[in-house]
């Protein structure tokens, strides 16, 4: 593949960052509220740490490794849970383009509801 060495930089980054990180915001932002303000907002500054990282690469491209991979299917997800990060996407051009594109795709639309409750994918 073309671009296999910066799709996994962007796949890597998900492992990383992304995955981990927005997932403990989770925790404290949303699941916890109100236990810890000082791991509220630890996490606030690193949601917005993820966030403006992945603004930037989307500034210079359509897709996180150039092309459509698995380094958006990892990363739309975690997105798509904006709310929970207090994360406002109109705040985010490049990502609300490339999360509104990608939730357009039929696969997506499928996979968003595979199991649990059918909920409508988020829309800004």
């Amino acid at each position: 593949q073309k671009h296999y060495w910066e799709i996994m930089e962007w796949f890597f980054f998900q492992i990383s960052q992304v995955g981990p990180f927005l997932g403990q915001a989770h925790q404290f932002l949303y699941y916890h509220k109100g236990q810890s303000l000082f791991a509220e907002q630890k996490y606030k500054d690193y949601v917005k740490r993820v966030y403006d990282t992945l603004e930037r690469r989307l500034e210079k491209n359509e897709f996180l490794g150039v092309e459509y991979s698995i380094a958006d299917i990892a990363t739309w997800p975690w997105v798509a849970r904006f709310e929970i990060h207090q994360t406002n996407l109109k705040k985010y051009k490049n990502i609300l383009k490339w999360y509104k594109l990608i939730s357009k795709r039929p696969a997506v639309i499928k996979g968003y509801n595979i199991i649990g409750e059918k909920l409508e994918i988020p829309q800004p």
